[in-house]
Order: structure tokens, then sequence, then C-alpha cells
């Protein structure tokens, strides 16, 4: 397939834009790096040639993040990784506030995590490593994803589909999070959040189906073969037009338009009603039972079902159960490292319950779903200090749940 080279919204002026800053970040790379240095990848988005685009003062812009992986041939540290990122960042955004760590204003800043060289011969088969080989491209260097070994849809692991659901539902929270959605800058972030998190909830459907695509459009044609097929018909009875917004807002979220800012509020709520529906059929998909109608109920069994009940359900393969045994015999010896993440993921689908926005757009928070997403972040270790009740209890709570999230999984 023949992809435009970052944006299906892309003018000359930007992909000159996109190739200098490919080149000076790469460039970085090299010069910090020294013979360590093997390549850069663009991944994401921009990767796949599904970027979006704002028009601004200075031109056309990307937004939001650029996802870039630098392969070398020995590991990194946290800290000269960090600092690749802060440096890349202020190449392309020298007045940018975004942090990798906490919740933050929502600017263009480059995401840089790394990779080394003999990784791709035996990368573990997620979601997001398949979109790394298949939707990603090496911009300078060793091209190493010739040498990637093949991930196949039906491989990935289903825990992808829940992790993909729960973690766009927190990074909805971060332009709420940060500041009023008066502002401009605050009511960009958030339309692009909710359409991103609205997207991932329409492919972590059709994973569950192993009908994943890294591809936008394969990933379309696959929910409608499976709606077409009736294997949705009961996700499609709740939530009719989930395939609609799932094909609309990836195209939307293309390019940036006064309307589509102006209307960044009923997108949250759209965006807000499909993650609850995908969350509510990921969940009875994977670990059966009836539908889950209360979003605090669903809240509260993500932790309780990522336990041994899911390892229970994972491919049987030898190298699978082989792995499980070790899995499940670590969960009685000592609280798994992954539980902290499972409290976080269940905190999300309750702050996103707690807030609504009315007609003209201010805040409404639930009390009762607050206060259970706030204990369930400290039962995750996460420091929510006060009791504050209404908007500000709740982003001082969002505020520490995108942190916990982004400290948990920055570097890969």
């Amino acid at each position: 397939m023949t992809f435009p080279r970052y944006s299906q919204a892309e003018s000359p002026e930007f992909r000159d834009r996109m190739d200098r800053w490919m080149a000076v970040i790469a460039s970085l790379f090299r010069d910090r790096l020294g013979a360590n240095y093997v390549s850069t990848i663009l991944m994401g988005g921009y990767g796949r040639g599904w970027g979006a685009v704002s028009v601004t003062p200075d031109g056309p812009m990307p937004v939001n993040d650029l996802d870039i992986a630098v392969v070398t041939r020995e590991r990194l540290s946290p800290d000269d990784l960090y600092r690749l990122h802060e440096e890349a960042t202020k190449l392309v955004n020298p007045a940018s506030r975004y942090s990798m760590l906490d919740a933050s204003a929502m600017d263009v800043h480059a995401d840089v995590m790394n990779f080394i060289e003999t990784d791709f011969a035996s990368l573990a088969p997620t979601q997001f490593h398949l979109d790394l080989v298949h939707a990603s491209r090496v911009v300078d260097g060793v091209d190493v994803l010739k040498s990637a070994g093949q991930i196949g849809v039906s491989s990935l692991d289903m825990g992808d589909a829940l992790r993909l659901v729960f973690n766009h539902a927190i990074n909805l929270f971060e332009p709420c999070a940060v500041g009023p959605l008066t502002d401009e800058a605050n009511r960009q972030a958030l339309f692009f959040t909710a359409t991103k998190a609205a997207v991932a909830s329409g492919s972590a459907v059709i994973m569950v189906h192993g009908r994943y695509s890294p591809i936008p459009p394969e990933r379309f044609e696959a929910f409608r073969a499976l709606a077409a097929e009736g294997a949705l018909d009961g996700l499609l009875r709740e939530a009719p037009d989930f395939g609609d917004v799932f094909e609309r807002f990836a195209r939307d979220r293309s390019e940036v338009t006064g309307a589509k800012l102006a209307a960044a509020g009923q997108t949250y709520a759209t965006s807000r009603r499909i993650i609850l529906e995908a969350a509510r059929y990921v969940l009875a998909r994977l670990f059966g039972g009836p539908r889950i109608e209360d979003p605090l109920e669903i809240a509260r069994a993500v932790p309780s079902l990522w336990t041994t009940e899911f390892l229970k359900r994972q491919p049987l393969t030898p190298k699978g159960l082989a792995k499980r045994a070790l899995q499940i015999a670590g969960l009685r010896k000592a609280p798994p490292s992954w539980r902290p993440r499972a409290l976080v993921f269940g905190a999300g689908v309750a702050l996103l319950n707690a807030l609504t926005l009315d007609a003209a757009d201010a805040p409404v928070v639930d009390a009762e779903s607050l206060e259970a997403g706030r204990g369930m972040l400290r039962d995750a270790g996460v420091n929510v200090a006060g009791e504050a009740l209404g908007m500000d209890g709740w982003m001082e709570s969002g505020a520490a749940a995108v942190s916990a999230l982004k400290r948990q999984s920055w570097i890969r």
C-alpha cells in the first residue's frame, strides 16, 4: 500500500518541515551516540502516514508527539535516554513544557524510546511491536526493520486489547487535568486525545477477534467485515454508531479546524461513551460473563480480573503453558509487578466515569466515581494528596493517574 509521507492532510510545506526535523533529530543522535548509533525510526501516526496537521501562524505543524525510536548497539541508560528526549524536543519546539514523567501541557515534543539492534530478531508478539515492524519507517541509518521477525496478528497477547483501551482512556485526562478547556491549546489537545482514544477503542474490539491491523483502512475494513458477519451484534445493539465513530474520528483527526475545536467537548462526550462500550465488550470477550453496565463495577473488576483468571486464558502453546505456570507461581509468592498498573487502569475507568461536560463544556464531577478512582490510585501507591471535591479534586486525581501511567511505561 502507498502512503503519504507523514499525514493524510499533508502539504509540501508540512512535508518539508517534517523532513528537516527528522534530519536534525537523526543528526543529534549520531553526534551524541557516536559509534553506538545504529538508526532512527519514526513510529506512530506520522510513521504510518496518518499523523495530524494543525495550521498555525507559523505554517502547518504536527500535533503533540513525534514517536521516535533510536536504535543502538548497547542499550541506553534511562538518564541518557531522557536527555535525548529533552534535546530532541528542544530542536522541534524550544518552548515545550511537556514532561515524559508527569502530567503537563500537551505541546509538540519528541517521544524518544530505545531499542538495541539485536532486539528486532526476537520482538515479543505485542500490538506495539506489530505496529513498529509494519507501520514505521527508518529515516536514517541501518534499516533494522528488515531483520525483524514476523509478528502475526493471531499471536498477539489479547491483554493488549485491554491495555489499549485503558491507556488511551487515561491519556484523555491530560488536557482536562492541566488547565481549563477554555484555553485553545487544551481544547486542541482534548480533541486529539479524544479522537485517538475512540480509534484505540475500535482497534481493541477488532483485536479480540484476531483482526487487528497496524494500517487504519485495514482496521476499518476488519470492523465492517465483523459487523457484516454478525460478530459485533451485541456491541452494535448498545452503540449503533460505534463503527462510524471509529472510522470518522480516525479521519477527522488528520487536520485541525476551528469547527472541530469548537466541538471538542462533544467529541470528548462521544469518545467517553465509546471507550466505556469498548471496555465492556473487551472484558466480556476475554473473561466471559455478562456485560457490566455500571462503569464503577468495570473499574472495580479490572484489578481482580487481571490475575490468575486472565493468565488461564492465554494461548495453549508449550511455551505459553510454561510461561503461564511461572506467572501463576509468581502470583502466589508476591504481589505481581503489574498489579499497580491494573489498579491505575481501574482508577482510569472510575475517573472517566466521574467527568462529564455540560452543554457549555463546563465540567460536572460525580463524587462517588471520583472517590473510587482516588482510592484505587492510593492502593496502587500513587501519591494523591488532599480530599478536594469537584473539578479541583478531579484534576488532582486525573493528573496523578497520567503521571503514574507515564512513570510505569515511558521506557520500553
